[in-house]
Formats: structure tokens, sequence, C-alpha cells
């Protein structure tokens, strides 16, 4: 059983990679929009709830429970604020990293929000085996001997026109803007919150670079990874 967290350069195919290896490995897929999934769910009612209890669940849905539980816990202790999607909590579970306000900061707060999306990720590294895209995952799981965390560049080029694919953008200047924007943004994330440059090649066990090596072949270097013992940084 293990966790994969895949970090990467803006454009570099993070979320792409990452699920074509939670394909081919059958692992469990998740990123902002599946964080994203859960949080709306949480909005289910009991029928809907006791539905879900009759079949396989998957990752999104045992992040419903985890989240309901805490939101549970935290009425009990007659908290006026919701521990998740309340003060903040929002812009580190979904938002992307170009929409975080540094304005929203606050060191108390911080240590609050990192201790909630730290409870959140490794609430999905103790669910089974995993791929997690960004987050700062790699950081929260350092400490695990059954996590493999990876990191992504990629051409600036390849970079461009990957997120002028994905994001339906006629205008390259547009697309480059984008990525100046959530390198900035990701960059700030990563000191805010960890101390750290996420480029720094220290904080994985592999850098791979995507425009070299091609998309499959990225794959399959993080599929093979997964079958061998790492020691916790």
């Amino acid at each position: 059983m293990s966790t994969i967290t895949i970090t990467g350069l803006y454009g570099s195919g993070a979320n792409e990679i990452g699920m074509k290896v939670a394909q081919s490995l059958q692992y469990y897929y998740v990123d902002r929009q599946i964080l994203s999934e859960a949080a709306q769910q949480l909005g289910s009612t009991l029928e809907e709830v006791t539905e879900i209890t009759e079949r396989p669940i998957n990752i999104s849905e045992k992040l419903t429970g985890f989240f309901r539980n805490m939101l549970e816990r935290s009425a009990m202790s007659g908290s006026a604020v919701d521990p998740y999607f309340g003060g903040g909590m929002d812009m580190l579970l979904v938002r992307e990293y170009r929409d975080f306000s540094n304005s929203e900061s606050g060191d108390g707060k911080d240590a609050r929000l990192l201790n909630i999306l730290s409870n959140v990720i490794n609430r999905v590294a103790d669910s089974g085996n995993s791929v997690i895209i960004g987050r700062g995952a790699n950081m929260l799981l350092s400490g695990r001997s059954d996590s493999f965390h990876i990191g992504l560049i990629a051409s600036y080029e390849d970079r461009v026109k990957r997120i002028m694919d994905r994001e339906k953008i006629d205008i390259a200047a547009d697309a480059e803007k984008y990525i100046s924007e959530n390198d900035v943004a990701r960059a700030s994330f990563f000191q805010r919150f960890f101390g750290v440059d996420p480029t720094d090649p220290k904080q994985y066990h592999m850098v791979l670079n995507c425009s070299a090596l091609g998309e499959s072949n990225v794959v399959q270097q993080i599929c093979d990874l997964s079958k061998i013992s790492i020691k916790p940084n």
C-alpha cells in the first residue's frame, strides 16, 4: 500500500499524468476537483448517505465522510467556524494557487489551516493506494515510508501549449500570463505554509522532465517507482 504525490510546474501535465498512473496501478486519484466534489457531497441527504454505504465507495465519498465527522466534532465543541470551508479552508483544498489571497494569511490562522489540510491529506494516504496531485502533499507526507514524491518539469513551450489546449486559450500571451500567475502563487504557497521552494529537487524522490521523456515514459517511471521501498525523508 502506498501513496504517490505528484507536484509539477503549471502546465507540466501533473493532472493528466497522475490520472494515467492511477489508472495503470488501479489507485485512487485525488486532485482539487475531487476534493471539491467531496465538499459538495456534504449536502447529501440521509437517504443518499445510506445508499452510498450499500456499495463500494470512492475516494471523494471517503473524504466526504471525513469532512462530515470533523464538522460534527466542531459543532459539538461549540466552534462557530466551519473548519473546512469557512475561514479559508476552501482556499487550501480546492482553489488554484493563483486564486490564493495573501491577505487571508496570519500565523495562527495559517497553522490551523495547515493542520486541517494535513489531516485531510493523511486521511487520503490512510485510505489506501492513491495518487495525490499538488496541495503540498509531498511536504505533508514527507515523513511516511509509504509515500513516494514525484516532481515534474517541462519546457516553457510545452507548458504554454498544454495550457492553451486545456484552458481553450487562443492567444499564447494569455496562456503565458496564466502560467506566470500560477508559478508565482505556487512558490508563495509553498513558502508560506512550508518554508520551502517547490522547485528544489530535494523535496522529491524523483524529478522527471516530461518534455524530454514524453508522457508515456514518465507514467511508466512513476509506476515502476511505486514497486520499490522508500525510506521516509
